[in-house]
């Protein structure tokens, strides 16, 4: 698996890979926004038949994740956990942790769902 930053990059290579988006990255001093996505090499033969209905769960996991949706990542992630051959497993582990702490502390009505990192 590769990260790949912008949305023109990932559109490019969507055409011949699996393309996930995962994260919009804040970055930090100077406040740019990067949408991130993964580039999924190979996907197992065994997963081909429910691969458009798995990219449609996991777009609808991020875009649920933006609406703070809580209940329906943490299905969405317990459905993924273990597709595309494991790969995404660590970020949907991590998403949950994520989802977990925003249930028990809601994030401000300003959030913006951006996770910061310095540079």
């Amino acid at each position: 698996m590769y990260i790949i930053f912008g949305t023109n990059a990932a559109e490019e290579v969507a055409k011949t890979k699996t393309v996930l988006e995962v994260d919009t990255i804040r970055i930090m001093p100077n406040n740019v926004l990067a949408p991130s996505f993964c580039v999924l090499e190979h996907t197992a033969l065994n997963e081909s038949a429910t691969l458009n209905n798995n990219k449609k769960i996991h777009a609808d996991l991020i875009e649920q994740y933006r609406k703070k949706n809580w209940q329906y990542c943490i299905n969405a992630i317990k459905d993924l956990k273990g597709q595309w051959n494991g790969e995404l497993d660590e970020f949907y582990t991590n998403l949950l942790k994520r989802v977990e702490n925003y249930q028990l502390s809601p994030p401000d009505k300003d959030w913006d769902y951006a996770v910061i990192r310095q540079v």
